[in-house]
């Protein structure tokens, strides 16, 4: 297996599990035993982590063609972190159809087919496992919202959205885990996306899905306006969402996750650099809708949402205005949200 240790652990009983550079220039192959004079140099370029592994041959199972077994493993691999994040107060209904399900599975797998994913899977798995269940989580978001929007070339960033946080992997766990951060710790933090983009490009990922994510990466430097022109600026927009809502619905070791009603609200907040062309789509990829939100029903109503309940998100009590007739959306779906009208700015 790979693991993420610190320089000065680093000792003849490790190789190397990826290509390392510095300054543009290859110092040593994945698979070289370390050595003193490579842990000097690391030293001495301020290099503090390094995925490393004791079986050799590992280096080698992660570089060779996929095979029948490597798809059972990459389905077990799918369900086994979906069980981390799968829950419907967050997903809402968007699973629920037997047909997105096997396609997101599908698509998970066909990834997975990619050394150079497997490689970056594999790196987040060993540095930080949370940074892997949130990729993962961005990835299934991000997919069936582009799909839905019928994106230009959804394989490539779904990968992106599958990738955005490999950066991370270059971090020590501690910055990853904490908050409030110092000056210097944010701004090592945010060196992580020129990181990871730099990453991906030596593990030969997809090139566009690699330019997605410097893409990205600039627009949330930058906090680009949903007005002015960048490259791939819909792609950022779109992956920005689902990842804030992502982030936000997940627990992290320094505070509690927020249920998705907050979160909606909170994205809805961001009024700098949100699309909400595309936020009206995530809220009816979930058919989960902010209060105050007006809807149009499957029997022709109108009618604004007034509450939406923590946990059971998709059956929310609307509201004609007066207070008598307030119904909630019945667990049988008899009726249901037809369309989302109007979300309250």
């Amino acid at each position: 297996m790979l693991v993420n240790i610190h320089v000065n652990q680093a000792d003849e009983r490790y190789f190397l599990a990826e290509d390392l550079y510095m300054q543009g220039r290859l110092l040593m192959k994945a698979g070289g035993r370390f050595s003193p004079r490579i842990r000097h140099l690391l030293q001495q370029q301020k290099i503090t982590h390094v995925t490393v592994t004791e079986d050799k041959s590992y280096i080698g199972r992660l570089k060779k063609q996929p095979t029948l077994e490597d798809a059972k493993v990459a389905k077990k691999a799918f369900f086994d972190m979906l069980t981390h994040v799968g829950e419907e107060r967050r997903y809402g209904n968007s699973l629920h159809k037997m047909a997105d399900f096997k396609w997101i599975e599908g698509l998970f797998v066909m990834h997975m087919e990619d050394p150079g994913i497997r490689q970056a899977v594999a790196r987040m798995e060993a540095t930080d496992p949370l940074t892997l269940r949130h990729t993962f989580d961005t990835f299934i978001f991000g997919s069936l919202l582009a799909r839905r929007l019928l994106l230009t070339d959804i394989h490539a960033f779904s990968q992106a959205c599958l990738l955005h946080d490999i950066g991370k992997t270059s971090l020590p766990t501690e910055i990853l885990h904490k908050s409030p951060l110092t000056a210097d710790e944010l701004t090592e933090l945010r060196a992580h996306i020129g990181d990871g983009y730099r990453l991906l490009q030596k593990l030969y990922v997809d090139k566009q899905a690699t330019a997605y994510v410097k893409a990205y990466g600039e627009f949330r430097q930058f906090y680009v306006k949903a007005g002015e022109r960048r490259p791939y600026l819909r792609e950022s927009q779109l992956l920005s969402i689902v990842d804030m809502y992502s982030a936000l619905t997940l627990p992290k070791p320094y505070r509690k996750a927020f249920p998705a009603p907050k979160a909606l609200e909170m994205i809805l907040g961001k009024q700098r650099w949100v699309a909400h062309d595309l936020l009206y789509e995530l809220c009816k990829l979930l058919e989960i809708f902010p209060a105050k939100s007006i809807v149009e029903l499957t029997n022709g109503e109108k009618l604004a949402v007034k509450s939406v309940y923590d946990n059971a998100p998709t059956l929310p009590t609307l509201t004609d205005g007066d207070p008598k007739n307030d119904k909630r959306l019945p667990t049988n779906l008899s009726v249901s949200v037809a369309n989302l009208i109007h979300i309250p700015y």
